[in-house]
């Protein structure tokens, strides 16, 4: 008995030696594995919000972006077609409103050709028309603009042409409308008042109404032809402020 015991004393303890083992390690497996289940958790979930987030300040950075240069473009689209205008008024003056036609100076008097004589001769409202569909700065227009444009020209030569009946046929009765009183109140900042003035005053100051009233009707007849010119460029360079349909 006595030998039992001590040999009972001495064996080892084999459930005790397992759970010192075993135990650890189903420890470690749970730390490694709640460290796979984190991981996975994190790439499943954690990972896809933040990339999201990530996204989204990289679409809203680039909407910013977006905004900004499509800004700069419409403003600079705008320039373009402000210049556009301008270009084209440059144009349309001497080649439709005769801006550059000089008056009928010729010493013969058989050639003189007063100058509203020659405006009111300018088909305006064709040679716009023609001139708007030809030139090169409108044709980097949008197509609704380049619609605008047109359909403000068409008009605009319509005006132009309405004018141009109503002031010939003025043209032509002026003279007929000069009173004494016009004869009187001659412009005394015309040169050819001027050196009518000086011509009677070498023939002993009496006026010469013959000629005063010549000249009266002239001025009168000239004035039409101006008011005519400047309805003319007032028109045309409206154009420069279309209210314009993109805008």
């Amino acid at each position: 008995y006595r030998g039992y015991q001590r040999q009972s004393q001495t064996s080892p303890d084999f459930t005790g030696h397992w759970a010192d083992v075993w135990l650890p390690r189903l420890s470690h497996f749970a730390q490694f594995g709640l460290f796979l289940f984190t991981l996975g958790i994190s790439y499943f979930t954690v990972l896809p919000l933040y990339q999201k987030a990530v996204l989204e300040e990289t679409i809203a950075k680039t909407e910013v972006e977006l905004g900004s240069l499509t800004k700069s473009l419409d403003e600079s689209y705008i320039r373009l077609r402000s210049y556009a205008m301008r270009e084209f008024y440059i144009e349309a003056m001497p080649a439709c409103g005769g801006l550059f036609i000089e008056p009928g100076l010729s010493a013969d008097d058989a050639l003189k050709k007063p100058r509203a004589e020659k405006i009111f001769e300018l088909d305006v409202q064709s040679c716009l028309i023609a001139l708007g569909g030809k030139f090169e700065a409108l044709k980097d227009l949008k197509p609704r603009d380049s619609q605008t444009f047109m359909v403000a020209l068409v008009q605009i030569g319509k005006e132009i042409a309405d004018k141009r009946t109503l002031s010939l046929a003025e043209y032509e009765t002026a003279a007929q409308r000069v009173t004494n009183a016009d004869i009187a109140a001659l412009p005394l900042d015309s040169f050819r008042v001027r050196a009518q003035a000086f011509l009677e005053k070498l023939r002993g100051g009496v006026p010469d109404m013959n000629a005063r009233r010549k000249l009266a009707e002239s001025i009168a007849k000239e004035n039409v032809g101006i008011q005519y010119e400047h309805f003319i460029r007032d028109r045309v360079t409206s154009l420069r402020s279309i209210q314009w349909s993109s805008d």
